[in-house]
């Protein structure tokens, strides 16, 4: 019976650690130490995240000692043979809908540089790829809950190739300039 009732107590004590985690499990203010990270460093990539999302499959995140994890980023899969960016784009909406549900309307960003090369529908992600076009999604001052108070969160699309693009959604704690001090204060001091 005494057996039973610890049971039970650590699955609750263990369900309310995940109900109150972040983003993909991760929590900002976290000390790295938390996470397994795939290497050193103030910059580090996760090996894994509690509570991955099957359409992300690499996640980073920034930290410093004083203030812990500042930044969670999570990489999407990459979107192959999309010229004209229809597919990521498509996507995006859905992850878009799903992000507003929780944090409220985004605001949208996206233009094409005035006198780009690369401005034919057909030449969408180029334009991405060459920098002379912008897409993506921000939620400023975000909350949704005790533990998820972001400064920023920010959604947007790269490429790598001509028909080659991928997303990263950006989390930044409130902590973020702090811990971006820290780490240039860090590096700085190999000088």
């Amino acid at each position: 019976m005494k057996l039973a009732g610890l049971v039970s107590f650590w699955i609750g004590v263990l369900w309310a650690a995940m109900a109150v985690a972040g983003p993909f499990g991760v929590t900002i203010g976290d000390p790295i130490g938390n996470y397994e990270v795939s290497e050193p460093g103030p910059r580090p990539p996760l090996s894994s995240v509690p509570q991955p999302h099957p359409d992300f499959p690499t996640y980073a995140v920034w930290h410093s000692e004083a203030t812990g994890i500042c930044r969670i980023m999570a990489i999407s899969k990459p979107f192959e043979n999309d010229r004209y960016g229809h597919g990521i784009r498509s996507w995006m909406d859905g992850i878009r809908s799903a992000l507003n549900g929780k944090y409220g309307a985004s605001d949208d960003f996206g233009f094409l540089r005035p006198g780009a090369l690369w401005k034919e529908p057909q030449d969408w992600v180029m334009a991405v790829r060459q920098n002379e076009r912008q897409h993506g999604f921000a939620w400023k001052d975000a909350t949704a809950g005790e533990d998820e108070d972001f400064a920023l969160i920010q959604f947007w699309v790269e490429a790598t190739f001509s028909r080659e693009s991928f997303a990263i959604l950006e989390y930044r704690g409130r902590n973020f300039d702090a811990c971006v001090a820290a780490i240039q204060a860090e590096e700085n001091s190999a000088f």
